[in-house]
């Protein structure tokens, strides 16, 4: 099997797209489509749309080797602080139908199991760059 890496970008992400879509039976989610990548970093992160309703999430694929499952957890742990103690609104992450946070995801055509986080919705939009930012970038550098 080639390496991940090597792959040419294009077949890297129907890789990714194959192992986010197998990943929904963690969650026992029936997706009216596929996942839609909305973003590509460090991580994957695709939009899900539940085929029975009008309930959305964001999933996130981690890059392998990045983040160990202990940083991720805690990574976690930090946002869900942050959102409980009413600090800034930070999406929450959903439990896997194994009650874990973090899923740890085999595919045939990855080496390798990715650890997938799945997370609620959270609708808005992108600030504009007329929004004056600086009073919340202060109270975000507090907590950091």
């Amino acid at each position: 099997m080639t390496p991940f890496d090597d792959l040419p970008h294009e077949e890297q992400l129907r890789h990714l797209a194959d192992l986010a879509a197998a990943a929904l039976a963690s969650w026992g989610i029936a997706a009216r489509e596929p996942p839609a990548l909305i973003n590509l970093s460090e991580n994957a992160t695709y939009r899900v749309d539940d085929a029975g309703s009008d309930r959305r999430w964001a999933m996130r694929v981690h890059r392998e080797g990045y983040h160990s499952r202990n940083a991720i957890a805690s990574e976690l742990a930090w946002l869900m602080a942050l959102r409980s103690d009413g600090v800034v609104v930070t999406p929450a992450p959903v439990p896997g139908r194994d009650g874990e946070l973090i899923q740890s995801v085999s595919h045939p055509t990855m080496a390798r199991p990715r650890q997938v986080v799945l997370f609620q919705w959270e609708s808005g939009e992108e600030p504009s760059e007329k929004d004056h930012l600086t009073d919340k970038f202060h109270i975000l550098g507090e907590v950091t």
